[in-house]
């Protein structure tokens, strides 16, 4: 019976089921394992839990991981918005977790075409102006590279509970350059003077990548590449505020990460960022 999923299907493809959720029906399931029971105290779990959810030919029990379960049940949402862009839902935020976006984007090959379905991260870093440092920050960023929270407690290294910008969420890069408070409020300050209000990324937003896309989708062609360069230069700005708060033991502070963004601003557009220029002096309808 532990074998049998518990949570119907459906939820775990239609909601970003939350961790506490996860946990509190594997520990109904470690107790029916080993008692019978709804509950038992640590001492009767003999077999660490993820020993025992790994499959039968590597000598777990071929347990159900609903997390994995989830990421894996919700790449479905993902498929239909690719090869289906007519449904009505298509275009809006999908509830997905990063993971799932990020198994998605491994697992799809796509055939270029026309080239509007295919993902743009290419000639995102080769043709829209940054510096090297940044394109390749991004880069890591895109594929959760980056040294936040989740990746140092795999490798068993010390890390953070929660995200030094807002105190709220678990650390993740994902998490420290868009659905954060702090980074939702940075991008909101730097696109409203562009009119893009309606593009700042929103609570339920999946990933960078994720709202990038969307946002540039919407934009006419003559001011994608600022964008890009817009994009690559306010997450690079957010990250740096981020390791301030982290490695100086700074108080994270809206108008000094602004000052930063307007002050390196200037100096992209002097070395060369057409694409910023552009998007400064003309706004947006």
């Amino acid at each position: 019976m532990v074998r049998f999923v518990l949570v119907p299907i459906y939820l775990l493809v239609a909601l970003k089921v939350p961790k506490w959720f996860i946990k509190a029906i594997d520990k109904i399931r470690r107790s029916f394992l080993w008692k019978g029971r709804k509950e038992v105290n640590g001492g009767c779990c003999l077999v660490a839990w993820e020993k025992i959810m790994g499959p039968l030919e590597l000598g777990g029990l071929g347990i159900h991981n609903l997390e994995v379960m989830g990421w894996a049940q919700q790449m479905r949402w993902l498929w239909i918005e690719k090869t289906k862009p007519d449904r009505q839902w298509a275009g809006l935020e999908i509830p997905v977790h990063s993971n799932t976006s990020a198994m998605f984007a491994i697992s799809v090959v796509t055939n270029v075409g026309n080239g509007e379905n295919t993902l743009f991260w290419s000639e995102c870093l080769s043709k829209s102006w940054a510096p090297g440092k940044c394109k390749t920050f991004i880069w890591l960023a895109i594929r959760n590279r980056c040294w936040t929270a989740d990746r140092l407690q795999k490798r068993g290294l010390p890390y953070s509970d929660h995200c030094p910008l807002c105190d709220q969420e678990e650390e993740m890069v994902q998490h420290i350059l868009t659905t954060c408070v702090f980074a939702r409020q940075f991008w909101f300050a730097v696109l409203q003077p562009l009119n893009l209000v309606a593009l700042v990324p929103s609570r339920r937003t999946v990933s960078l990548a994720n709202w990038w896309l969307r946002a540039w989708r919407k934009l006419p062609e003559q001011h994608k590449k600022g964008f890009n360069s817009l994009v690559m230069l306010g997450a690079w700005i957010i990250w740096k505020h981020h390791n301030a708060c982290v490695f100086d033991v700074l108080a994270p502070r809206l108008q000094v990460a602004l000052q930063a963004y307007k002050d390196e601003l200037q100096l992209w557009i002097a070395a060369g960022a057409k694409g910023l220029r552009a998007l400064r002096v003309r706004q947006i309808d």
